[in-house]
């Protein structure tokens, strides 16, 4: 890759991580996006329409060294006849890998991410893995990736279709709204989900999770796994729910889990319902729970939940 285009996916990976943990403000954060979409545009990286974009191949690329992959893409699906945007790798498995996906139409049109097992070995050896379709100027897209290596991460090539599917949404999308934390939701909807139970004449307790040093003990493993873990960790969280509740993750470090019932006050202060591991790696958190039994109560619960968190933040600098 070349030097620009390695410092500018850094630059945007570094984006991502400030601000899902808070260090970077929202003004400061629409400031970030704008100075690295000029970055980007000044590359001279063109649309989706146009293959050979240098920024995803060498995202593409990346792939191919960190996920043990013969060649990564992203296939354009026009009927039967798929077009690569662009790709890293041989162009020989290209051509193999645009004429098995039409074979394979029915998992396709499934709409989740699926492998394509290795064919006739004489023919084509190698397993074909491909991302959830999404759109991209109008038609289907998949991030595929083509391996025979037991290495390769399935979680791992997820999280860079992720990284992809962001950046072809960024040239496609006029937008002055920071975009690189896709996890954090609108308050809306959290509203809604307090003021229907507060209607009804029922209360909602809060249950807060902030994972103050999630990234400082997995940064080395990069973004695609940090975001696999705290996929993970909202699956955790889900499972412990009860029925009728919902887990909002805000960021890679905050989560909050509504409850339409009262605080456990047989459980002490401070200590979680949950254990968090990944590959047996303990994931230290801190917890509290917060009751919403009235309009008042819903006003004040995001300056009691930003407390919460600058106190704990601060213990974990």
């Amino acid at each position: 890759m070349k030097d620009r285009e390695k410092e500018l996916l850094i630059s945007i990976s570094g984006a991502m991580r400030d601000f899902a943990h808070g260090s970077l403000p929202l003004g400061q954060a629409r400031e970030r996006y704008r100075e690295l979409r000029d970055r980007y545009r000044s590359l001279g990286v063109r649309t989706p329409d146009h293959a050979g974009s240098s920024v995803f191949k060498s995202l593409c690329y990346d792939h191919n060294i960190t996920n043990f992959s013969l060649l990564s893409g992203a296939l354009r699906l026009i009927e039967d006849k798929p077009e690569f945007l662009f790709f890293s790798g041989d162009a020989a498995i290209a051509s193999a890998v645009k004429e098995r996906i039409p074979m394979h139409s029915v998992e396709l049109q499934k709409g989740i991410a699926c492998t394509l097992a290795p064919g006739d070995a004489a023919r084509f050896p190698h397993a074909v893995h491909c991302s959830e379709p999404f759109t991209a100027g109008g038609t289907p897209v998949i991030f595929t990736a083509v391996t025979s290596s037991k290495y390769f991460g399935f979680n791992r090539f997820l999280g860079y279709s992720g990284l992809v599917r962001k950046i072809l949404e960024e040239v496609r999308v006029e937008t002055g709204a920071m975009h690189f934390d896709c996890r954090k939701p609108g308050r809306d909807e959290i509203h809604d989900f307090m003021d229907s139970a507060l209607r009804g004449g029922g209360v909602v307790t809060a249950r807060c999770f902030y994972f103050g040093l999630i990234d400082r003990i997995f940064s080395h493993l990069g973004i695609p796994i940090i975001l696999e873990i705290s996929e993970q960790i909202v699956r955790d969280i889900t499972g412990h729910a009860v029925r009728g509740g919902k887990v909002f993750p805000l960021s890679v470090r905050e989560y909050i889990a509504l409850l339409p019932e009262e605080p456990d006050l047989s459980r002490k202060p401070g200590r979680g319902p949950v254990e968090f591991r990944y590959k047996g790696v303990s994931i230290p958190y801190e917890y509290i729970e917060i009751p919403v039994r009235s309009m008042p109560d819903r006003i004040a619960f995001w300056e009691h939940l930003a407390r919460f968190v600058d106190e704990h933040a601060a213990s974990a600098q």
